[in-house]
């Protein structure tokens, strides 16, 4: 499943998607129509055995793709803001002393960036994790 992140400060043009004037010959002085070949990026294995890390020219940015097996699985979260996205079957994500949050395809969660680690379970799953930093 093609997946995409980028960071929040990164220039984007939205056209049509608000009220505000839109200037036209702005966008198309910096659009571009020529087609190009997509780069298709190979992960890495990450830090945690469940994880593999996606290489990103961008230091701001980390994506990775977190495969569930079935057994309860710790992982480590940095001390940093993080977007899990599933893409495939159920994912069981619980803090210590939390409550639980169950996420199916198509189902996303914000993580706070308090450091604690968040257990993953659920056999099959697949997160794609967007958080800062490498």
């Amino acid at each position: 499943m093609p997946t995409r992140a980028r960071p929040p400060f990164a220039p984007l043009a939205n056209p049509g998607l608000t009220a505000k004037h839109l200037d036209v010959d702005g966008l198309l002085a910096v659009t571009s129509f020529r087609a190009g070949e997509p780069r298709v990026l190979t992960p890495e294995p990450g830090t945690d055995p469940v994880e593999e890390v996606f290489p990103s020219p961008a230091a701001e940015l980390r994506l990775s793709r977190l495969h569930s097996t079935g057994t309860p699985t710790r992982v480590d979260l940095p001390a940093a803001p993080q977007i899990l996205l599933c893409t495939a079957g159920h994912a069981r994500l619980h803090a210590r002393d939390g409550p639980r949050l169950d996420l199916y395809p198509g189902r996303s969660a914000y993580l706070h960036p308090t450091g604690e680690p968040v257990h993953l379970t659920g056999a099959g799953a697949d997160l794609f994790r967007a958080t800062t930093g490498h």
